[in-house]
């Protein structure tokens, strides 16, 4: 007869030592980070003094570590970093920040021209360190065939390793949302450096920042599962198969457990807008998380800004991203080419989580959806064939970054679907656009679309109404919660559902097409106005909430 009783021993017996020795080694990386840092953190500091003197006094520097693998990528998440430094490079002289990234071909002068001329932020060297790191493609989806999301989780563990190795900051910051680095951090019992200049500060332990841009899992991923729709994030082949549904909405769930207890590892969290704070809302089912939006933006009254600071104590709260919107606001609202719409996104795809049969890398699922955009152009022309030509014309202009062989591929694949579809001679595309070529687009052209289903928030579309376009966008996400709100019970946009064919979204566009001057005009006026939200200086005001946390926390 069976003991199960023995059986059950044994095992917790085991699961006992093992939980033991896990924790035993992880208490040995952090003893053995805490004993080389101060050598690491000298070999870096020393690198940006200039004579003995200066080497002298900036030992005692505090250091402020960004994690962000894909610093040098060129996106709306890129944007929020290089704010961040920027914004403290010019309030806080005794800070030097380390940017922890995987883009090792290129140096550090070649990210900082990049910046200026993506974003028009301009860095100072003599603050800034860039640590490089060999491993980022652990957490790539092509690097996981099955069980993704798990697999990239482990990956940042790995990546994060070898940036502690290069040097452990006073405090950190993530500004991706590799959220599994945080529990790791806390297990290490990763401490501030002795030998920083921080009269307030208390030395217990390294406060820990995070920026969500998206949750890793998210409520509508589970529900999709359960309902078994088949999606990006969903093969046809689980949706199809009861017994690989049930297994993968264990791995979900088990996953959504482990997401919740790795954010209340963190100090402090913003998030990037309404829908991803829904979402985490939904997901940490906690005080921490507040059910009613809270935003950090510059408050209109000492009420208004002791509420502020009370949520940000205690809450998760909005940090929109900052857009260039002073700048863009420069631009004219009139004399545009009616006839061109613009669309700006990278040519990248979405986060694949897999199990089994999910094997698909992601080249597969294009995050921005252009080819959507091609197909409305196309329905455009079937229905109204006079934009195809003449006065009418209407010509679409996709500008984009292209980092590597998989974003090419898509490029080609698009101008291949346009040639199909017979619109190759109305379809321009933009590669690498510097910032003063985008500007010069956002002047120039009349429309700005945008086709992401779920943007999670959705810079892009700040950008098309700070300039003066008229925005034609999908219906979810950002754009429909945060930024294309009424502005004196008046539209600031235009709006289309999906459908097999892009019909609606061809009629969103015959409907903006339309416009007469004076309705354009208004149109242009509200949506501008509705882009004030989102200005560089509200970003760094909330900003300066994080900061102030994180360093309270120390």
């Amino acid at each position: 007869m069976t003991n199960w009783g023995y059986i059950g021993g044994v095992l917790a017996l085991i699961s006992l030592l093992t939980l033991s020795t896990v924790s035993g080694a992880v208490l040995l990386l952090g003893y053995y980070l805490r004993l080389r840092n101060e050598t690491r953190r000298g070999f870096i500091l020393d690198s940006l003094a200039t004579d003995d003197a200066e080497r002298l006094s900036i030992g005692r520097k505090t250091i402020a570590g960004f994690f962000h693998p894909y610093c040098n990528a060129g996106g709306g998440g890129e944007r929020v970093l290089w704010a961040a430094v920027a914004y403290l490079q010019r309030t806080e002289p005794d800070l030097v920040c380390v940017v922890y990234t995987g883009d090792t071909e290129a140096s550090k002068g070649d990210i900082i021209s990049n910046v200026q001329a993506k974003f028009g932020i301009k860095l100072a060297p003599d603050s800034l360190v860039f640590a490089y790191l060999s491993s980022r493609h652990l957490v790539e989806g092509k690097t996981w065939a099955r069980f993704t999301l798990f697999g990239q989780s482990l990956g940042s563990l790995v990546l994060v390793w070898e940036a502690l190795d290069r040097v452990v900051p006073d405090i950190f910051l993530d500004t991706m949302g590799y959220s599994f680095i945080y529990p790791f951090l806390r297990a290490l019992r990763l401490k501030p450096s002795p030998s920083t200049y921080v009269p307030s500060r208390s030395p217990h332990r390294l406060p820990i920042g995070a920026y969500v841009h998206y949750p890793t899992i998210s409520p509508t991923m589970l529900q999709r599962v359960r309902n078994r729709e088949a999606g990006i994030t969903n093969q046809s082949n689980v949706a199809s198969s009861s017994w690989r549904t049930t297994l993968k909405l264990i791995y979900y769930r088990l996953f959504a457990f482990a997401y919740v207890y790795s954010l209340n590892c963190a100090d402090y969290i913003v998030v990037n807008g309404s829908w991803t704070k829904n979402h985490i809302d939904t997901l940490l089912h906690s005080r921490r998380s507040s059910q009613s939006r809270s935003r950090l933006s510059s408050p209109s009254s000492e009420t208004e800004k002791d509420k502020v600071k009370d949520v940000a104590s205690n809450g998760v709260d909005i940090l929109y991203p900052p857009c260039d919107a002073e700048a863009l606001q420069r631009l004219p609202l009139d004399g545009r080419d009616r006839g061109i719409l613009l669309t700006v996104a990278q040519f990248r795809c979405s986060l694949l989580s897999g199990l089994i049969g999910d094997a698909l890398t992601r080249k597969d699922r294009p995050e921005k959806n252009h080819s959507i955009q091609l197909w409305a152009l196309h329905s455009l022309f079937s229905s109204h064939p006079e934009y195809r030509s003449g006065d009418t014309r209407v010509k679409l202009i996709l500008i984009g970054t292209v980092r590597n062989a998989d974003d090419a591929a898509r490029v080609n694949a698009l101008r291949a679907l346009a040639k199909e579809l017979d619109i190759q001679d109305n379809v321009e595309f933009v590669l690498n656009a510097s910032y003063d070529e985008l500007v010069f687009w956002l002047g120039k052209a009349s429309i700005g679309i945008s086709s992401m289903v779920d943007e999670h928030f959705g810079i892009n579309v700040v950008d098309f109404i700070a300039a003066g376009l008229i925005p034609v966008v999908h219906a979810s996400g950002g754009p429909l919660l945060d930024i294309l709100t009424p502005v004196d019970s008046q539209p600031t946009g235009f709006f289309y559902a999906t459908d097999a064919r892009s019909v609606d979204f061809a009629a969103s566009l015959h409907t903006a097409l339309s416009l007469t001057s004076d309705e354009e005009h208004a149109m242009r006026t509200r949506a501008r106005r509705a882009a004030r939200r989102f200005s560089t200086a509200e970003f760094e005001w909330g900003f300066q909430k994080l900061w102030e946390g994180l360093y309270g926390s120390r």
